[in-house]
C-alpha cells in the first residue's frame, strides 16, 4: 500500500489492459505482477536557447534565450500521453 501526494501521479500497469492513474490517494499493487511508474506533477524550470535565429511573423530574426516553467496536466488525456512516453507502451482508449 502506497500513499501518493497530490503533486505526484502513480501509474500502475500490468494486470489490466489500461494502466491505473493514482493522484492524491492510496494504491494497492501486486508485486511482480504490476509495474509502478512515478510521474512528478510539480512545476519545473527548463532553459530554452536557440542555436540559430528564428524568424518572426514580421520577418525579423531573433535569438531566444529564456527560462520556461512547465507542468504536466492532471487530466486523463494528458496523463495517458505522458504515460505512453514514460512506459513506452500504447494506451488503448476505452472509447475505441
Amino acid at each position: 500500500m502506497q500513499v501518493i501526494p497530490t503533486d505526484r501521479a502513480l501509474i500502475v500497469s500490468g494486470l489490466r489492459k489500461n494502466p491505473k492513474f493514482v493522484i492524491g490517494k492510496s494504491a494497492l499493487r501486486i508485486p511482480f505482477l504490476q509495474r509502478v511508474d512515478k510521474l512528478e506533477l510539480k512545476m519545473i524550470s527548463v532553459d530554452v536557447k536557440t542555436k540559430e535565429s528564428v524568424p518572426t511573423n514580421e520577418y525579423i530574426n531573433v535569438n531566444i534565450d529564456s527560462a520556461v516553467k512547465i507542468k504536466v496536466g492532471s487530466s486523463k488525456e494528458m496523463l495517458e500521453q505522458q504515460a505512453t512516453s514514460l512506459t513506452r507502451t500504447k494506451i488503448i482508449s476505452e472509447t475505441q
